[in-house]
């Protein structure tokens, strides 16, 4: 089945291709020969420029074009049964999703043209894109448009000269970008920035920095070799807090020297865990932890030494992590000086 979808704005016309292997149902506008729904049934793949998807079953809805009464507008697609989504464009080349079912629903771009608006997985959803992997049970996503550059003006073409006419677009018109997720049931997120573990968990990315919202019992974020857990965990633009009891789990780095004339040793991993009854702060920038109420430490020195503390409050203060400087020796004579605070 072929479909044309006609041109918007500053938007070619494009074509949504469907194939199945065992039959397909077409149900057409009252008194037209226009599209208006699909209930495609095996091995179904639907391919257009923007959205490519195979599944079991795939049902497409369109709406007619209210400029162009004969044509239609893909609206909706709902697939059953082993659904692998691409959503792909030249920005975000591996962005894709497997799920049991999946809604995606479609919208119009202001300067015309169509884009993918929201999409509901449920069932082993499994989603990627180049910067992070995420797994749960249900997801509901939203993107938008990305919004269109202006090109450079270019001086006048001299006399004689033709010039192709071109889109006078530095974006492609046919990209969007993430702008919210929210995930439950048995949610496991993988990114650059850490790996979070929670109930469940939304992501806002409207503002360009992700603002992570985690919950669960506990609900766990890994950054920068730190885990902390607790009930509800926020955090954006390096800041993050707890709501509740929780515990952070950290290493850190004990200074060694050598003996004179001595071979150079590694330094001292040492395990540091802390526990509190109320909240906790951390301030990525400022390089400051604050826990709140009943707040108990435990770590244990390179030397044996266990070290217990209790406190109502405890501020932990982390060392900026150093400056990296080229090295002008050959590796295997080169040192590393440890730091004898905790980790940043």
């Amino acid at each position: 089945l072929h479909v044309k979808q006609p041109a918007k704005g500053n938007q070619a016309a494009t074509h949504l291709n469907v194939t199945w292997a065992d039959h397909c149902n077409v149900k057409l506008f009252e008194n037209s020969n226009v599209v208006q729904q699909v209930e495609a049934v095996g091995d179904v793949k639907v391919d257009h420029p923007q959205i490519k998807m195979a599944s079991n079953d795939i049902a497409l809805s369109f709406l007619r074009d209210p400029k162009e009464p004969d044509k239609s507008l893909l609206h909706q697609m709902l697939a059953s049964g082993e659904v692998d989504c691409d959503l792909s464009d030249k920005l975000h080349p591996h962005r894709t999703l497997q799920s049991d079912r999946l809604l995606l629903t479609t919208a119009q771009r202001a300067g015309g043209g169509m884009y993918a608006q929201s999409l509901t997985a449920t069932g082993s959803v499994h989603g990627t894109d180049a910067d992070r992997s995420l797994t749960s049970d249900e997801m509901d996503v939203t993107f938008a448009p990305k919004p269109p550059v202006a090109k450079s003006k270019k001086p006048p073409a001299p006399p004689g000269e033709a010039r192709p006419t071109t889109n006078p677009l530095d974006v492609a018109t046919d990209q969007t970008e993430l702008q919210t997720f929210l995930d439950r049931g048995d949610v496991q997120m993988n990114s650059k920035d850490g790996i979070a573990a929670a109930d469940v968990a939304s992501v806002d990315e409207t503002s360009g920095a992700p603002e992570i919202d985690l919950r669960g019992a506990p609900a766990t974020l890994t950054q920068q070799g730190r885990t902390i857990t607790g009930p509800h965990i926020t955090a954006h633009n390096g800041l993050a807090s707890v709501d509740g009891a929780g515990t952070l789990h950290a290493i850190q780095v004990a200074a060694t020297q050598p003996a004179s004339g001595g071979a150079t040793t590694r330094p001292a991993a040492q395990p540091i865990d802390l526990a509190w009854d109320k909240s906790a702060d951390v301030n990525g920038p400022g390089n400051l932890i604050t826990f709140n109420d009943n707040v108990r430490l435990d770590t244990r020195q390179a030397d044996g030494t266990i070290i217990h503390v209790t406190s109502d409050q405890l501020l932990l203060t982390l060392k900026p992590a150093p400056a990296t400087r080229p090295s002008t020796k050959p590796s295997r004579q080169a040192t590393t000086k440890p730091s004898a605070k905790p980790p940043s």
